[in-house]
């Protein structure tokens, strides 16, 4: 179960990585 919390948290650091690298 928390395995998918940590890969779901993961992903959403990912996703402000790229916006904060974009801007």
């Amino acid at each position: 179960n928390y395995y998918i919390i940590l890969f779901c948290f993961l992903n959403i650091l990912k996703l402000i990585g790229t916006e904060t690298t974009s801007l």
